[in-house]
This record gives C-alpha cells, structure tokens and sequence, in this order.
C-alpha cells in the first residue's frame, strides 16, 4: 500500500494493500459515509454526481440541507426502485427504475436550468428544475443530509463523483466505459471528490481528486466485487457473509443455518461478516443443491479462516463419506491440513503457519 491520504494530486500510481475492487454495503437502518467540510456545491450552481449502485429506500448521494425547501439535492431510490431526484419540496419523479440485482451508473447533472438523469450511458428524461442549495452542510452518501431515520439506503454503493459542472454526454459516456475512472473526462478541474471505494478495510473513504475531501465510514461494510476478479464468469457461488449465509454469486445457492453458527466480524473488522462455528456437533452451514459440480469437474474453492485450534475440524464437505464419493477438507491434530475425496485424499503439512491467524486457503482441483 502506497496510497498518501494527504496527497493534493493524483497521477494513477498509488494501489492499496487489499489491491482488488470493492463497494460498501449499506443496511437502511444507519449505515452512512459523511465527507465533512463545505462549500461543495450552492444555489442553483451546475452540478453533476456520478455513482454505481443497485438498492432501494433511501438516499445514494446526498448535497445540502434535507429538513429545508429547495435546499437539497439528492438522488433518492424509493421502495418500487424508481430514481428520485430531491430538492426538498422541489423534487422530480424520473420515471426510471432500477434492475433488481445489477449494479446501475447513474448520472444526475444540473446545469442551472434543466436537470438530467442518464442510465448506464444513456439519457433518460430531464425536468426544468431551479435549486437553491444549501452550502454549509456535508456531503452524504447513503443517507439523507439531515440523517432521517426513513432514507437510510439499502443495497451497495461503489465510485462515486461530484462534480461543479454539468457533464456533456460524451464525458457521461466515458465514465460510464470506463466504470467511472474520472481521468480523460473534459472538466477535470471541476471535480469535486472522486472516490473509488477500492480501499476495501477500515473506515476511511478515500478522495482521489486530490482535494483531500475523505469520507468517513460509520457502519457500511466492505465487500470485494466478484465480477473484477480473473474468470467471475465462471463463479458458482460466492457467500460474503453480510449478516446472512446468502449466494450473491447470482445462482442463488443460498445456505441455511444449523446449531449454534454465529455471527461475528471479519479479517477487516467489519461486525457480523463472518460466521463463528464453535465446533459442536450440528452447527454448520447447509446449501442443498444436487447441482454443484464438485465431483469430477475441475474446481477452486477460497475461504478465509481463523482457527481455535487444530483438533481435526472440518472446513467443508460435499458429497457423501464413502468411497471416492466425498470432497472434503479439515485440519489436523499432527499439523497437517487433510484435502481431498474419501480415500483419496492427502495430508498437506502446514509448518510453523499460526492457524488461529486469519488466512486465505486456496483448494484446487
């Protein structure tokens, strides 16, 4: 990691230490991100904010005052995903809904006259509109300004930008090729905040545009996105564990709790999103599918795990333990992790590596 958070310029070189693509997730209970200061955008300036995100109920991103007339500007998902835009009082129903499950680019641009919604590179509809607002508050993502208990957002939200502009089509249409990467767009200099949500631990959202306008997380978790990593299309399932045992892989092959499995927090910190096995009989994780190709088809499975200790606790288990009929993994008592189908399987020596450590076990076939 050689990201300087008090860098006023970016060239494109800095990498974080978890080096992959992530989005926060937001609950709509009272997940927030606020970018203190102010300033940002006042009146009726041109104004452009670009973000991805899928959810309902609540705010994405959020300018101004939002208890008082004409005073906000936000971009609001209501409960049947149609897209808002809300001056408070002043506000615009666009007519454009939300796909269930996809991440969406949305850009809403304001140009002192009219304002615009575009979809994924595409325009949708404008409304004449003439806002006035309020300067001196902070910038929210994934809340209302004035932090109502109903507009907290549900779904995730990732690379958001503002901007002191109205962004022209060809500028919305390179955002939207380039998933948002701000540079090469035309008004650069107008860029208000650019960020990217690549951090993927700790609570601080971090400014790109150099204008050192860092947000600060307070109950949003990370999670990596799966459809960055190397063949996401071949992923069957993928299970982040964000207060449930749901497949957000897409082939919903959701699993159901037994026993007594926990919730706990993860190698980053972020609360209930990991589970605690504590290693009696019936408490573990149970996804019923006759469909998973765990058998004769090649497969890679990568968990993250942290042990109490090495007392021949199983991992996984697929199949059934007879034969050559059951893939199954655990570690030892002798120190060795054993990997393989019934019968055939192996001892794999682990060395002096802490197990009651987080790490990240890789098994391929």
């Amino acid at each position: 990691e050689n990201y300087d958070p008090d860098a006023d310029i970016n060239d494109g070189s800095c990498i974080y230490a978890e080096n992959d693509d992530h989005y926060l997730v937001f609950d709509g209970d009272d997940d927030e991100v606020k970018v203190l200061g102010d300033g940002f955008i006042s009146g009726n300036e041109p104004r452009s904010i670009s973000v991805w995100a899928d959810g309902y109920n609540g705010n994405i991103v959020a300018l101004g005052d939002g208890n008082t007339t004409n005073k906000r500007f936000s971009i609001l998902i209501v409960s049947d995903r149609q897209v808002l835009i809300i001056g408070e009082s002043n506000d615009w129903a666009t007519g454009y809904y939300l796909t269930q499950n996809q991440m969406t680019h949305l850009v809403v641009t304001h140009d002192g006259t009219d304002v615009k919604l575009y979809a994924n590179g595409e325009f949708q509809g404008s409304a004449s509109k003439t806002y006035d607002t309020d300067s001196s508050t902070p910038i929210m993502i994934g809340t209302n300004t004035d932090n109502r208990n109903d507009e907290y957002f549900n779904g995730v939200i990732d690379n958001v930008s503002i901007w002191k502009t109205a962004l022209t089509d060809s500028d919305i249409q390179s955002l939207y090729q380039n998933q948002n990467n701000v540079w090469g767009v035309s008004n650069e200099e107008n860029l208000i905040g650019y960020w990217t949500f690549d951090e993927g631990s700790g609570t601080t959202l971090i400014d790109h545009s150099g204008n050192i306008n860092h947000g600060i997380i307070d109950g949003a978790i990370w999670e990596r996105d799966i459809t960055s990593l190397p063949h996401s299309e071949s992923i069957l399932a993928y299970y982040p564990f964000n207060g449930n045992t749901n497949d957000e892989s897409g082939n919903d092959l959701h699993g159901t709790l037994s026993g007594n499995v926990t919730l706990t927090s993860d190698e980053n910190g972020n609360p209930e999103s990991a589970y605690y096995f504590p290693g009696n009989n019936g408490s573990y994780i149970n996804i019923i599918n006759s469909n998973i190709p765990l058998d004769t088809s090649s497969f890679t499975i990568s968990t993250m795990v942290k042990a109490d200790d090495n007392n021949d606790r199983h991992l996984f288990g697929h199949g059934i333990s007879s034969g050559n009929q059951g893939l199954h993994t655990r570690f030892q008592s002798n120190g060795t992790m054993r990997y393989g189908f019934w019968n055939n399987d192996y001892d794999i020596p682990l060395g002096d590596l802490d197990i009651s450590s987080w790490h990240n076990y890789v098994f391929v076939y």
